[in-house]
């Protein structure tokens, strides 16, 4: 779904750029916002982008102005408007009268001084019921990818925000969705830096402390808890995006704890949520390392899965026991999980394999048909950092420029398909 096109109109400046502020700020794919605080430059603009406009925000003057000026306006409407059903029904757009009295006879209308978040839940409301269709609940292409791996530090979340940006960078819209009991993204952020493109695309933990959405993460969490019927909006609010406004993500809850606390429902619930909301093409969910029924419940709505691991005993040794434990659950749910893991080896080194507990690994592969398809090579620079020919340290790492066109093999394999 595109951005609803909405039209505001009041002489109250100050009331204007709150609201717009708003709106921009919670809602910026939801809503395309042009204000207006004079009524002739207001009605002059509504003249020309008639057909444009899908909802128009305004107090009774602004819209009696446009009344007034519409000769084509036949007399059923002039009689539908002071009824308050207000609606053209030439163009399609939906009139929400903004008034001062909480108690009103219009139908349409929000309250002036209400909190902002019940403002825009009631205009999305009325619109809903004037083009009689359910926008929030369409549902969308949006494929869900989980970066996994049974051991820590095999480089699973620098993998997974590496591909968020080599998506982002092909086009596609992404979210990435953290739910490791500590969210580790703030660590990948060097405020101030501009060589990073993580600057960029999250801020630092010290920043959301300060943010005035810090705290509407937490919001959603309970929400989701309560099953709050305006979830949709909840979860559209908590979403902060990069300054190219291709990746979506959240800010860290008030405590780790909170996230820790979801139950398997209550994340499948938030997942459908942000497919439902239609505003990403793909998922990127950076799931944590321990190996239980909620790490299950999202591989299981998953349509692949990145498998990570690396040379190491530890890291093969785990990843051997998670194949076969989940070759015994995919039995017991009649899922086959193992269908949909891709397997990656990061920190790949040419002698690796002469190891014995590699043979083992791949012996374990070979009667699940299974193979590693990517190998990603150690690198001795910050593999955050974009991989540029002027500077001497990452130039000279012939590795680093192999990792990063394996990993480009990775985005290309999820958007294009």
């Amino acid at each position: 779904m595109g951005r609803l096109k909405l039209l505001i109109g009041d002489e109250d400046k100050l009331y204007i750029e709150n609201l717009a502020g708003y709106i921009m700020e919670k809602f910026p794919y939801t809503f395309q916002i042009n204000c207006f605080t004079d009524i002739e430059s207001y009605r002059r603009y509504f003249m020309v982008n008639k057909s444009n406009t899908d909802i128009i925000l305004a107090s009774s003057k602004f819209i009696d102005a446009i009344g007034m000026q519409d000769n084509k306006q036949n007399q059923d409407n002039k009689q539908d408007l002071e009824k308050g059903n207000r609606q053209d029904f030439e163009t399609g757009t939906v009139v929400v009268q903004i008034v001062e009295k909480k108690k009103t006879n219009e139908r349409n209308s929000v309250y002036k001084y209400t909190n902002g978040y019940s403002l825009v839940k009631k205009i999305i409301s009325i619109y809903e019921k004037s083009m009689q269709a359910d926008i929030p609940k369409k549902q969308t292409a949006t494929k869900v990818i989980a970066v996994y791996s049974p051991a820590g530090g095999t480089g699973k979340t620098t993998i997974a925000v590496k591909l968020a940006q080599c998506l982002s960078r092909e086009g596609s819209r992404i979210f990435y969705l953290n739910v490791e009991s500590f969210n580790t993204q703030s660590c990948f952020s060097k405020k101030g830096d501009e060589t990073d493109s993580l600057s960029i695309y999250m801020h630092s933990l010290s920043d959301h402390m300060h943010s005035e959405k810090q705290g509407d993460f937490s919001k959603l969490l309970f929400a989701l808890k309560q099953k709050d019927e305006d979830l949709i909006l909840k979860v559209k609010e908590a979403i902060h995006y990069d300054y190219s406004g291709n990746i979506g993500y959240f800010s860290p809850p008030d405590s780790f704890l909170e996230f820790d606390e979801l139950d398997s429902s209550e994340l499948k619930l938030l997942l459908e949520e942000l497919i439902q909301s239609g505003l990403f093409d793909i998922i990127l969910l950076d799931l944590s390392s321990s190996y239980n029924y909620k790490t299950l419940s999202l591989i299981e709505e998953s349509h692949e899965v990145i498998m990570v691991t690396t040379p190491e005993r530890i890291a093969v040794t785990k990843l051997i026991g998670f194949l076969n434990d989940i070759g015994l659950h995919q039995k017991k749910r009649g899922i086959n999980f193992l269908d949909k893991i891709f397997l990656v080896m990061n920190r790949w080194q040419e002698n690796a394999m002469e190891s014995r507990h590699l043979e083992t690994l791949n012996r374990n592969l070979s009667i699940i048909g299974k193979s590693f398809e990517i190998f990603l090579p150690e690198s001795k620079t910050d593999l955050l950092l974009d991989y540029d020919h002027n500077n001497m340290n990452i130039a000279a790492d012939f590795n680093r420029e192999l990792f990063d066109r394996e990993l480009y093999k990775i985005a290309y394999r999820y958007r294009y398909s």
